[in-house]
């Protein structure tokens, strides 16, 4: 798919689309954990379920565009999009049964997202803007490796 864009160009178009989901992914959480508060169980159920639609979507393209860069640690990025869905299905098991535990549960699904995002998503989407896999990166650091320390 070569659209007249360069490498580094993609890689920024990718990254911004990205960004704009990570971006739309906390705008639900911070509107779903005010409903927490006083939502009932069925307006919850449904908010979760916009939640989980939205990240099985999002993990799709962002997989989808590693894998297209072939990014190395890609299975424990995935690995870890997996424990974030069932952490929603968790939050959302605890919605159904009116679980006094589940404003706690969500805060920790809420850090364990964002630290996702932080661990894997943005060093991998800053590979991407310069056109970059990791191994890619990896071997221009080994050849250039910088003054000496010391």
């Amino acid at each position: 798919m070569n659209n007249g864009m360069t490498s580094e160009e993609t890689g920024r178009a990718i990254k911004e689309s990205l960004q704009a989901e990570h971006d739309e992914l906390h705008r639900m959480v911070r509107e779903f954990r005010t409903l927490a508060a006083t939502g009932t169980p069925e307006v919850l159920i449904g908010s979760l379920d916009g939640i989980v639609a939205f990240c099985r979507s999002h993990f799709s393209h962002e997989e989808t565009a590693l894998r297209k860069h072939r990014e190395m640690g890609l299975e424990k990025h995935v690995a870890s999009h997996v424990r974030l869905l069932e952490g929603l299905f968790g939050l959302r098991a605890g919605a159904e049964r009116r679980d006094g535990a589940f404003r706690s549960a969500l805060g920790s699904w809420y850090a364990n997202m964002t630290n996702h995002i932080e661990q894997h998503d943005r060093p991998a989407l800053e590979r991407l803007l310069v056109g970059q896999t990791r191994e890619q990166a990896a071997e221009r650091r080994w050849q250039n490796p910088g003054p000496p320390q010391g």
